[in-house]
């Protein structure tokens, strides 16, 4: 039976203030909807505001459009193959603190949750194309400098952002039936884990080097 509007776009809304109840709805129903969409979007529209700003600041080449949908297709896939692995490595450090969701559930609290960073990427762009808000400079080394709209941009990030990662965490929490807070404690074991992964790695290669050196 096909949805009507107000039913497909419900989750959208609620997502924001009952992202537990949401979620459940969403894996009860279909839990692979728009999930690969979402891991999409959300770092193509945060590099397509970072492109803009740019472009605003001051002239850009005659091959800008390219790189920028290059920029943007690179970033799209790599968002759906971080999904994947974030989804399988939080699911097995849920599961080591007593969750009991399947690794397409964690994909799907992780994509929805991403929904806030997503609508602060689509209005920064169109405050930018409006007029609305002027663009940040951008220094010399690439990084936005800190003037009067710097800080509203970060602002409407930060904001956004936090509440992103909350509902991730309440989604998290609703599939694997934990709380929040052990959802958080299974995000900092993944994320230690990468860490701990990316400096073995740096020392296997100094190490290495040192011993080419010899």
């Amino acid at each position: 039976m096909a949805q009507s509007f107000g039913e497909r776009i419900t989750p959208y809304l609620t997502i924001w203030t009952e992202p537990r109840a949401t979620i459940r709805r969403i894996v009860d129903t279909d839990p692979e909807r728009n999930v690969v969409g979402l891991a999409a979007i959300s770092p193509a529209l945060a590099m397509l505001e970072r492109e803009w700003m740019k472009a605003l600041d001051g002239p850009m080449s005659a091959i800008w459009p390219i790189r920028v949908v290059f920029a943007v297709v690179i970033v799209a896939l790599f968002g759906i193959f971080f999904l994947y692995v974030n989804g399988l490595l939080v699911t097995w450090s849920a599961r080591a603190l007593g969750g009991i969701g399947a690794a397409r559930e964690t994909r799907t609290a992780i994509a929805w949750g991403k929904i806030p960073a997503i609508t602060a990427s689509a209005a920064s762009i169109l405050a930018l194309l409006s007029g609305a808000m002027a663009a940040p400079e951008i220094g010399n080394n690439g990084l936005p400098a800190l003037t009067t709209p710097t800080f509203e941009f970060g602002g409407v990030h930060t904001v956004l952002g936090l509440w992103g990662f909350v509902v991730v965490l309440k989604g998290i929490g609703e599939v694997h039936q934990i709380s929040a807070w052990r959802a958080l404690l299974a995000e900092l074991i993944v994320l230690a884990a990468f860490v701990l992964a990316i400096l073995g790695v740096l020392f296997a290669l100094s190490t290495l080097m040192h011993g080419a050196r010899r």
